[in-house]
Order: structure tokens, then C-alpha cells, then sequence
């Protein structure tokens, strides 16, 4: 049975460093009046699909978001936005960057992206906009952060087969 009330982060992690910042942002965003939130983390997947299809099938929330270790949400009605985004139920899939058409090599990082997300590295830092914010239908979805309104098998077999999220 599907909890229409609940929210679940689902995480594939391999730093306790980069996992305990994510939870602390996790932590101080508002969550909607008649909501729950649960966090899944997965250690010692066999791939990040593997990974992800075990965190989906151990939740029973509705609104499920598939989100890296080291992505910091720092909207703090990232939810509410969410679940507005949501009500339309023809929505199936939302995330930070995407490709409005995916490029023939299907490499969606050398074609032409849309979104907005905040960088930090020892290069630079700053906010990267790749168009004006508004939400556009895409073809594909960068994996930083993809949230979910309906539950839909991750295909491991397209992925690598390297161990993600082994402790070291």
C-alpha cells in the first residue's frame, strides 16, 4: 500500500562525511502539514540502480527522491515546491539538470542542458544557470537529484558492474 503522506530520500552512499552534511540540510527543510519524511540510506550496492531499486522497494512513500551523497538542498520549501510540481499527475520524474533533447552520443553533459544548481569545487564556486528557472520537459535527467511520483524499476543492466557505496 502506497502512503500518498510520505516522502522518501533514498541515498547510495561510501563517505560518512559527505552522508552526515547531506542529512543536516536534509534535517532543515519543512515538511508539508500531513507529511512524513524517511531517509533510506544503501551501503554496498552492486551499482547505483541496484542501489536505488532497494531503497524503492523498501519504502512505501508516494514521493520518493533519489538524491547523490554530496547534493546539499538548500531551498528550504524544496518539498512544498515539490509536491506542487507534483500535482500534476501527467509529472512523472523532476530533477536539478536536464536535457531537453538528448544529444546523439547520448552523452547529455556535452549537449545542451537546462536547470539551476549551486557548484562549489576547487576551481570555483557559484550558481550555475543553465536557463531562466522555469521547469521544461526534458529527455533525460542528470542523477544529482531525481524525485519521483511513481515507483518505476531502475534497469541494472545497463550499468556498470563496480561495487558503488562500499566503505572503505
Amino acid at each position: 500500500m502506497v502512503d500518498r503522506n510520505k516522502i522518501c530520500f533514498i541515498l547510495c552512499t561510501n563517505d560518512e562525511q559527505q552522508l552526515d552534511e547531506c542529512m543536516m540540510y536534509l534535517s532543515l527543510l519543512h515538511v508539508p502539514d500531513g507529511f512524513s519524511v524517511d531517509v533510506v540510506t544503501v551501503w554496498d550496492a552492486k551499482s547505483m540502480a541496484s542501489g536505488y531499486n532497494e531503497g524503492m522497494c523498501s519504502s512505501d512513500a508516494k514521493y520518493k527522491i533519489y538524491l547523490h551523497q554530496d547534493v546539499l538542498i538548500v531551498n528550504r520549501e524544496f518539498l512544498s515546491d515539490l509536491l506542487e510540481v507534483f500535482a500534476d499527475s501527467s509529472i512523472g520524474m523532476v530533477g536539478m539538470i536536464g536535457a531537453p533533447k538528448l544529444p546523439d552520443h547520448a552523452v547529455m553533459w556535452y549537449g545542451k542542458r537546462v536547470g539551476r544548481i549551486y557548484t562549489s569545487n576547487v576551481e570555483s564556486s557559484g550558481i550555475g544557470i543553465l536557463n531562466s528557472g522555469e521547469s521544461c520537459d526534458v529527455e533525460a535527467v542528470d542523477g544529482l537529484l531525481m524525485a519521483t511520483q511513481y515507483d518505476v524499476p531502475w534497469r541494472e543492466d545497463t550499468t556498470n558492474s563496480e561495487r558503488i557505496g562500499s566503505r572503505n
